[in-house]
């Protein structure tokens, strides 16, 4: 019987090739700017739920659910909040899952993974009528794509949350549908190796990789003693409105056209590279550039197929 299983343990620093488990397709919903936080860093299971603590999913045959729960109302009831950080958004991801439960009442304990279950999914919970999951280690969950959900048909359908007459005086959104009247954002940066300083395109094309064995390394090898360096936060930011440089402190969330007392970083007097073309000629039509904060460089995307690139497109491109 089942009584002999014993807990598996967390999969710790193994690559996902190395993972064992039957691989399936799932989905979570949740808002763009925290999908894109997901793809670069991982899932941080939640502490509480139907099923206990863990990562939440949706499989193929429920996908609608996972979209509701992006969109959710809550999210965007009142105040002012920077549009960026409510877009909706699903996350597609690849689960290798060992050993599952069925359960078929809710177990906010999870006493599921005390009998040696690494996964758990219900018909239905107390506030859906639809099925769930639940992962009980963030290191058996591969992100595969995260898809921006503005711009789509919107899964709740006549009964939209922010359409409704009780809600319009409430949202910032004055009544209106987020996911079918606003246009996608511009797809992220092209993933780079891990590796700091390399700045290449991973192997396979997929975030939180190496481009290389090498890099992969020389970058888990012990690292050198380094002279302690400025403890200054403000860094160099192009702005794509203004066409100039700027400075910025990300993690304290300030920004400044002049020099901050106490910083000693200059400007950079030249654009960045490939922002202005060869005798100021435009891009070339469908494509658009954006700042990149998080490794300091243009990218160059077309909105309407999702292609990205590091370098600036060529005329006729």
């Amino acid at each position: 019987g089942r009584s002999g299983l014993v807990p598996i343990a967390p999969d710790g620093e193994l690559d996902w090739a190395e993972i064992p488990g039957t691989i399936f397709k799932m989905y979570h919903g949740t808002n763009l700017t925290v999908a894109r936080e997901i793809e670069l860093n991982g899932f941080q299971p939640s502490s509480s739920g139907e099923l206990g603590p863990g990562v939440y999913f949706v499989d193929d045959k429920n996908v609608d659910k996972a979209k509701r729960f992006a969109h959710d109302a809550f999210r965007r009831l009142k105040g002012e909040h920077a549009t960026k950080d409510n877009q909706p958004a699903l996350l597609e991801c690849e689960v290798k899952v060992v050993r599952r439960y069925k359960a078929d009442k809710p177990d906010r304990e999870g006493a599921w993974r005390k009998r040696g279950f690494d996964a758990c999914v219900i018909d239905k919970t107390a506030a859906s009528q639809s099925s769930e999951w639940c992962v009980a280690y963030p290191s058996r969950i591969r992100v595969v794509a995260v898809r921006d959900l503005r711009g789509t048909p919107c899964p709740w359908g006549k009964n939209c949350p922010y359409t409704t007459k009780t809600r319009v005086a409430n949202t910032p959104w004055g009544g209106v549908c987020p996911c079918e009247s606003l246009k996608p954002a511009p797809p992220p940066p092209p993933p780079v190796c891990l590796a700091e300083g390399c700045g290449k395109p991973t192997w396979n094309g997929r975030p939180g990789e190496y481009c290389s064995k090498t890099c992969r390394a020389k970058s888990l090898a012990p690292p050198e003693p380094v002279e302690p360096e400025d403890s200054s936060n403000w860094e160099a930011a192009w702005s794509m409105v203004r066409q100039r440089w700027y400075y910025q402190d990300r993690s304290a969330g300030l920004s400044s056209w002049t020099r901050p007392p106490g910083c000693s970083l200059d400007l950079p007097a030249q654009p960045p590279e490939g922002v202005r073309g060869l005798d100021g000629e435009p891009l070339p039509p469908g494509w658009e550039c954006e700042w990149d904060a998080y490794h300091k460089r243009v990218y160059f995307f077309k909105r309407e197929t999702g292609d990205r690139s590091w370098i600036r497109p060529k005329p006729g491109s």
